[in-house]
């Protein structure tokens, strides 16, 4: 048992997930029904009909959430970050003063004129970062700065982002890129007084409005019930619920239950699924699933003139199918209705039907990305219940008893909210970072931010990339991987070139860049395309899975051309070659390493001038054996058999891109 404990004590990720199954537990056994209730009805304005209602003992008037939550908005809005001054201010502009005057021959004229006269204009503003301006997940535009005897507001027009300088004094910087004023700033958030200061106020605010002590008179029989003295009367409603011995052991009595019921829920996973128990975000999703829908129960079961038959319980496996399999999402519809039921007064009708219904969507609903499948797989859902209520109806048939017509309305209503479960998928697939086919599918719109601005900035690369898509969905196909997320992945993976397409000589018009660059500021900026393609992929909030096949795409590879052209043009000079490499990492998935191949592919066919079969594929067998002997598939999960049936796709399909000509057999001479 020590063993055990340390362990997960040990193991973080142990316990979270530990902890998310205890909370899951403890939050569905408050909703069982408790004991003692507050038996007195009233609304505000009207008299009070029952007899005066004096406090028996002390107890706090509460605030309700949404005012606690009002209190720390009005505070949070009103708060400033404190920043501290890490670089004198002065010493910092003539720092950039003198390099500009150091510069003044390497700068054309109008360029440092205009330099100059920025920094000139800009020398009494503080220069930040532009992520200090937020705090506690809020942007701001005003701070304060704390430091030494300095206490004073900044506002907009007080500081400059080093950011923006930067964006001006680029020209300056590519002159001394090592220089350690590039990374310098005056003003930088104090992160430890921000929080001081912000805790502080919120610690301030109090959860109760007033106290009531004992022997006061709350309300009067016939004086008409006041706010004040609803807030008083719902404070000791929560006082007086719960708080008897009988409410405690009914209480611990459901929490065994409940821990039963989820109990066997985990062992399924832990036996069937391990790769989802021991994955964080896979069980917290699961069990919030189970916990909202008890939620939603409880709050129908305590809501009049509605019926928990509204529920759309069938959006759970629908979720749970998309990103897990058919057979958990079953299993985890089961133990969902298992609970919900003993929450429910609808008795053993509710659970087989939506049993049934859950059966009927985990077999019908096979594919989230097309309305028309999803609208029938509804239909079919809808049907489930129609045909299984009429069922029990006539089962409980009795002459001059009429059916309850109503429950099929809420039914109805149910089967069309189960049309949320299109929308929940691919923002659950946001929140906990799944891919879904919705969220995947949407990202292959080429109306899409960065492929639109890919399409009008950058259109060779474009179609470089739909190319590498179709290589690479048609391979991942052939062996049964993720052709979509493939597909996205190969529409997204050079997106960098778009900080500076010129670089790229399927952008060239004309003029090519490196002309005027060393061996090493060319291979920098190709590189460039892989660090920045991942930034632009982070800010538009691309799945991880997009992000990891952008920066996987060149592995550890070298940009050959400029590194031998370095070699060839100074034989005799030692160099660092790190710098002619990509960053990495090489790639580790299927995906991953398929992608690589065919974006080199697709690339190296462009040299070939009306190429023949024999000669695509010589190309082919070149560029995969080079990879292979350079290391960049050692960390893969694909198989050489996998690979060889790739090779057969990426060979016929570049057969058919480049329009290769047909090789006419040579006559054999007569003898």
């Amino acid at each position: 048992m020590k063993k055990v404990l340390a362990a997960i004590i040990n193991n973080p990720k142990s316990l979270v997930i530990g902890l998310t199954i205890l909370t899951s537990i403890f939050l569905i056994s408050l909703l069982f029904p408790k004991g003692d209730r507050f038996e007195y009805d009233y609304e505000v304005g009207q008299p009070w009909a029952h007899e005066s209602i004096v406090a028996e003992s002390d107890f706090y008037v509460w605030k309700t959430k949404s005012e606690l939550e009002e209190e720390k908005n009005l505070i949070r809005s009103q708060f400033r970050p404190i920043f501290q001054r890490i670089n004198n201010r002065d010493v910092f502009y003539q720092r950039w003063k003198d390099l500009l005057n150091t510069a003044k021959s390497n700068l054309p004229v109008e360029v440092s004129s205009r330099l100059t006269e920025y920094v000139y204009q800009h020398d009494s503003k503080e220069v930040i970062y532009g992520e200090d301006l937020t705090f506690d997940g809020k942007l701001y535009d005003r701070f304060r700065l704390v430091s030494g005897s300095e206490d004073i507001e900044l506002r907009a027009e007080d500081y400059i982002t080093v950011q923006s300088l930067h964006d001006v004094m680029s020209p300056l910087m590519k002159l001394y890129p090592d220089d350690p004023l590039m990374d310098m700033v005056t003003l930088e958030q104090n992160e430890s007084l921000s929080n001081q200061r912000y805790s502080t106020a919120q610690d301030e605010i109090t959860a109760y409005k007033r106290k009531i002590n004992a022997g006061e008179t709350i309300i009067s029989r016939g004086e008409n019930v006041s706010t004040r003295a609803a807030d008083a009367l719902s404070s000791l409603k929560s006082s007086r619920e719960g708080s008897s011995l009988n409410n405690t052991i009914i209480f611990f009595g459901f929490l065994l239950l409940t821990s039963a019921i989820i109990g066997v829920f985990i062992l399924y996973l832990l036996l069937h699924y391990p790769e989802y128990f021991y994955s964080a975000p896979k069980i917290m999703l699961l069990l919030i699933l189970i916990v909202t829908m008890s939620f939603l129960v409880y709050s129908i079961e305590h809501t009049d003139n509605i019926s928990s038959y509204l529920i759309p319980f069938c959006i759970v496996p629908i979720i749970v199918k998309s990103f897990y399999s058919d057979r958990l999402a079953l299993f985890t519809h089961v133990v969902m209705i298992l609970i919900v039921s003993i929450l429910s007064e609808l008795g053993y009708e509710f659970t087989f039907l939506q049993i049934l219904a859950g059966i009927v969507a985990v077999l019908v609903i096979e594919d989230t990305r097309s309305w028309n499948k999803f609208f029938i797989s509804i239909f079919s859902i809808i049907a489930a219940y129609f045909i299984g209520h009429l069922g029990l109806c006539l089962i409980k048939y009795q002459p001059g008893v009429p059916i309850d017509w109503s429950v099929f309305k809420w039914l109805a209503i149910s089967g069309v909210l189960t049309l949320l479960a299109y929308p929940f998928i691919p923002l659950l697939a946001k929140l906990f970072g799944f891919l879904s086919t919705i969220t995947l599918t949407e990202l292959a719109d080429l109306n899409q931010p960065l492929l639109k601005e890919l399409s009008i900035n950058a259109p060779g690369t474009l179609q470089h990339s739909l190319q590498v898509a179709n290589l690479s969905e048609a391979a991942a196909e052939k062996i049964g991987c993720n052709s979509l997320l493939l597909k996205v992945g190969a529409l997204y993976h050079d997106v960098g070139k778009l900080h500076n397409p010129s670089v790229f000589i399927e952008n060239q018009k004309g003029m090519n860049p490196h002309d005027h660059m060393t061996n090493f500021e060319s291979a920098r900026a190709i590189i460039d395309h892989v660090t920045e393609g991942a930034k632009m992929a982070k800010k538009a909030g691309l799945p991880k899975a997009i992000i990891d096949l952008i920066q996987t795409h060149h592995g550890t590879t070298r940009v050959e051309y400029f590194y031998r052209n370095q070699k060839n043009q100074f034989p005799d000079q030692e160099f660092d070659e790190s710098l002619f490499a990509y960053a990495g990492p090489k790639p580790s998935t299927k995906e991953q390493t398929i992608l690589m191949i065919a974006d080199s592919l697709e690339a190296a066919s462009k040299s070939l001038q009306n190429p023949t079969g024999q000669d695509i594929d010589q190309l082919v067998d070149k560029i995969v054996d080079y990879k292979i002997t350079n290391g960049q598939l050692s960390d893969s999960a694909l198989t050489f058999s996998e690979l060889q049936d790739c090779l057969s796709v990426f060979k016929a399909m570049l057969r058919n891109i480049n329009h290769v000509r047909v090789e006419y057999p040579e006559l054999k001479k007569q003898e």
